[in-house]
């Protein structure tokens, strides 16, 4: 399996080619292995990609399988999360609670949450695993923007697993 590093590098540049591209974003939703597989990202007979995408009013977050992906990366909610990702996976309470209760679960763990927004949480199973489209930043994507992160620099501080910071 490729690195961390070189996963979050091609997942970057497949989200920007869909911010840039509303085709080829329709595509990744509709066929998330398929289009995953051709630009790079290593899909196996074993997993089925899924596609989340955030909208203004819903932020999708995932229970991944590894959870070194609750690591972010230049986030200062990286304790926050680490915290949450080791409690989950030790304690079935707790993770119920964040799947029946996101709200009160994430803002005890010290996780902002917005009152305004819906919170879609999913967890991968071994055969499942899940991607968040997240909106960009701005109203618009600028040229230099898609250059930083076509070059490697992250475009979601994190590997996708959540969206509401």
């Amino acid at each position: 399996m490729a690195e961390k590093k070189d996963l979050l590098h091609t997942w970057s540049r497949i989200l920007a080619h869909a911010w840039a591209d509303e085709q080829f974003k329709e595509s990744l939703l509709k066929n998330p292995d398929e289009v995953l597989k051709k630009n790079g990202f290593p899909v196996d007979a074993n997993h089925h990609y899924k596609i989340l995408e955030d909208t203004d009013n819903r932020k999708n977050i995932v229970i991944h399988s590894e959870p070194d992906h609750f690591e972010y990366i230049h986030s200062e909610m990286a304790n926050a999360w680490k915290s949450l990702a080791r409690e989950i996976k030790t304690n079935k309470k707790t993770k119920e609670k964040l799947l029946s209760q996101p709200y009160e679960t994430m803002q005890k763990y010290g996780i902002a949450v917005s009152s305004e927004k819906s919170y879609h949480i999913v967890e991968e199973t071994p055969d499942n695993k899940y991607l968040v489209l997240i909106q960009p930043s701005g109203s618009q994507l600028s040229e230099v923007n898609l250059k930083r992160l076509t070059g490697g620099s992250s475009a979601t501080d994190g590997f996708c697993t959540d969206s509401s910071s």
